[in-house]
């Protein structure tokens, strides 16, 4: 294969991932009022109510067990709730960007509550 057919091909296959991202610019962050969700000291999913299929369709056996900085965020929002979470004493609130189980991007607005009770 020629430089150029490469080429091509390469364009023509990042054009159709391209098409493919959705754009959050036009989107506004929504609240996922009823989903609730409980990490433990280490970041850890230990809890995920079932209200997260209607939102980002996975079940909430699926994230239990996950990172919460990392597991179905985009690379800036995981970030993003890393520096927040690392010296977190106060209730926070930040807007971040899911990928739901299709592959959209799905601005959320979430509040963030420690639990300072927690023994480590």
């Amino acid at each position: 294969m020629s430089k150029e057919k490469f080429h091509q091909s390469l364009e023509a296959l990042f054009s159709d991932l391209q098409k493919d991202i959705v754009s959050t610019e036009n989107h506004s962050p929504q609240g996922m009022a009823g989903w609730t969700w409980e990490c433990d000291s280490a970041g850890i999913y230990i809890y995920c109510s079932p209200e997260i299929e209607n939102f980002l369709g996975y079940s909430s056996k699926a994230l239990v067990g996950k990172n919460f900085s990392f597991y179905c965020l985009t690379p800036d929002s995981s970030n993003k709730i890393f520096s927040l979470t690392e010296n977190l004493i106060n209730t926070s609130e930040v807007e971040v960007d899911y990928i739901d189980s299709s592959g959209n991007i799905v601005p959320v607005r979430l509040t963030i509550n420690p639990d300072l009770d927690e023994k480590n």
